[in-house]
């Protein structure tokens, strides 16, 4: 049954599916434990968390047949970092990032703290915040690891890529007439 309050041992919860109701063999099931919650007296706040995400951080490319990506494709690829503490949006400062401040930023020379593998890009400030648009891909897949600084305290944040390469035309058909 499902707690209608608060619960201190855990609870686990199964679904089952079978063919012709409960008299077949069950086919799929799944099970979702819950982790037994306890009552608390109030304490003293603790420090925002950080949240830092880009908003692309998956993409799939089309490419023609021989693996070309056009470069109003790469445009597309291109994603933006945001950075927040508790619910307050940082800005991006390429000298900020400091304890204390309402600012992130991105390393952004390839080497230790910037990774790209297959991928070359650029990046450009929008609203206050930092892009990364991808200026070639060199091959089917890749990953672009960024290191970003907030609050002091330093993240990582990865951008995937593949490609969707177009098949190649097939052999035109027999014509038959009828």
């Amino acid at each position: 049954s499902i707690p209608s309050s608060h619960f201190t041992t855990p609870k686990q919860f199964t679904v089952q599916v079978a063919e012709n109701g409960a008299e077949s063999t069950i086919i799929a099931f799944d099970t979702v434990s819950v982790p037994a919650l306890k009552d608390a007296t109030d304490g003293d706040d603790g420090d925002d968390a950080y949240t830092v995400f880009n908003t692309n951080s998956a993409h799939a490319f089309p490419a023609a047949n021989n693996g070309t990506v056009t470069s109003n494709d790469l445009l597309v690829g291109a994603t933006e970092f945001r950075v927040f503490r508790g619910a307050t949006p940082l800005t991006y400062n390429a000298s900020g990032g400091g304890a204390g401040t309402d600012t992130y930023k991105i390393e952004e020379t390839s080497g230790t703290n910037l990774v790209l593998s297959n991928i070359t890009g650029s990046f450009s400030t929008v609203n206050n915040q930092r892009k990364f648009t991808p200026t070639a891909v060199t091959a089917n897949t890749g990953s672009a690891t960024f290191t970003i600084t907030a609050g002091g305290i330093t993240f990582t944040s990865v951008y995937t890529f593949s490609k969707s390469i177009k098949g190649e035309d097939g052999t035109a058909g027999q014509s038959n007439a009828i």
